[in-house]
């Protein structure tokens, strides 16, 4: 299967250009925590789910069967690396850097597409349409919606007045305190909740501001920065769309026939360097 295939790759940096099939899927799955609440982003241990969260998450985010391939492709590159490679992916994919750390685990989850629920491809107009319906009942100003379709990923930094892709001191307080405050709910209770939060702050979305939409977006649905809302990723390494990009209703693992392998986590990673330099040392001798 596509593990064994992956972790060959990766081991012996030979054999990364195979086709796969297309009617499979991919996400990546973290950060999370080994043990004992390990990685500093997320106490949770690995999820058997999509996406982290469970039923409480109500979307994940997954790729199509071409970044399977690119995967093997950054495998070889990043031959006996497990992190480098993972963290590779990851920025492949629109992760950005404060997510993407050593101390944490990842996974790789393949799934079979004909299996998934509520498959779709996010713009912003077919998100800001997700949310206008029930569950959820958000209603945007006509001109908020506009303009987060022309600049919510073209000018994220003048309507958020973050100087990079990390959410930090230097974002405005009304994006800082709305994605703060979201981004705790969705953590803690789910999409649903997030959502109910942020139509208490804001009227049902109605006064909302352009930046408290985009944290909204941001917190609630993990609509990062680098989230083109052209239904194709962006990787801040290449400066350049990447595949195209879908959500799904978030589903357990075993109901869907999903695949879960790890990429990385640190422990794996220092028995992996150890034995690495105990061979050396005894090639020494």
């Amino acid at each position: 299967g596509y593990r064994g295939l992956f972790e060959s790759v990766l081991e012996t940096g030979i054999g990364g250009d195979h086709c796969v099939a297309r009617g499979l899927m991919v996400s990546i799955v973290g950060p999370y925590s080994y043990e004992n609440e390990d990685c500093p982003m997320n106490p949770n241990q690995k999820p058997d789910s999509i996406s982290d969260g469970g039923n409480s998450t109500y979307w994940a985010w997954v790729s199509g069967s071409h970044n399977l391939e690119i995967y093997l492709k950054i495998a070889e590159k990043n031959v006996g690396n497990p992190y480098e490679a993972a963290a590779e992916m990851m920025r492949f994919v629109g992760y950005t850097e404060e997510y993407i750390d050593q101390a944490c685990s990842y996974s790789l989850t393949v799934l079979p597409r004909g299996n998934l629920r509520g498959l779709v491809v996010p713009t912003w107009a077919s998100l800001i349409l997700q949310f206008e319906e029930s569950p959820f009942n958000v209603t945007f100003d006509w001109d908020v919606s506009r303009r987060l379709t022309l600049q919510g990923f073209s000018n994220f930094t003048g309507i958020s007045g973050c100087a990079g892709n990390v959410i930090d001191d230097t974002c405005l307080q009304e994006y800082l305190e709305t994605y703060s405050i979201l981004s705790s709910i969705k953590s803690e209770a789910g999409t649903i909740a997030c959502v109910e939060e942020f139509r208490g702050m804001i009227r049902n979305g109605e006064s909302a501001s352009v930046t408290q939409a985009r944290a909204f977006f941001h917190g609630c649905v993990d609509a990062n920065p680098l989230f083109t809302g052209l239904g194709y990723g962006y990787s801040a390494t290449d400066n350049q769309l990447t595949e195209r990009e879908y959500i799904a209703r978030n589903s357990r693992l075993d109901e869907i026939g999903a695949a879960l392998f790890t990429l990385y986590n640190p422990y794996e990673a220092v028995i992996q360097n150890y034995t690495r330099d105990s061979v050396t040392l005894l090639n020494q001798n």
